[in-house]
């Protein structure tokens, strides 16, 4: 009987240490991205002349539980109408990726672009861009 309470009380406290490790790891659906906006199309270049672009720059700012990011001289399709973010949660690494519509025009443009990721619980996030030139952009922020 003693065995069998013994056993029990470490597969619960197991089972509770697994849970509080995993919290982190498991985004929810309250953590979201809203308030997106952006910018018309600016500094029109060719298709061919991609070093035309000036190099992307990110503004993070912090209030409470939510990150208010500014995404500056993104290169977008000319005829772009919107610029879809999505972001993905790896315990403390947000992984942001953008997305524009378009592309049938044949040349493209810088925009900018806002955006607020809510609901984050306290800690220190890495943030990691993706779709920058030239390479991605990784900040550190603490909420």
């Amino acid at each position: 009987m003693k065995k069998t309470r013994q056993l029990i009380f470490v597969s619960v406290a197991a089972a509770m240490l697994w849970v509080c490790a995993c919290e982190r790891e498991m985004p929810t659906s309250q953590n979201i991205v809203s308030d997106m906006s952006h910018t018309g199309c600016m500094h029109h270049t060719d298709l061919l002349a991609k070093g035309f672009f000036r190099s992307d720059s990110v503004e993070i700012g912090v209030h409470g539980s939510s990150l208010f990011v500014t995404h500056y001289n993104i290169g977008v399709p000319c005829d772009f109408t919107k610029i879809d973010v999505h972001v993905s949660f790896a315990g403390d690494t947000i992984y942001v990726d953008e997305a524009s519509d378009g592309g049938e025009a044949n040349c493209l443009c810088e925009a900018d672009d806002s955006f607020h990721i809510n609901n984050l619980r306290p800690g220190m996030y890495t943030i990691i861009f993706n779709d920058c030139l030239p390479e991605p952009i990784v900040k550190v922020v603490e909420v």
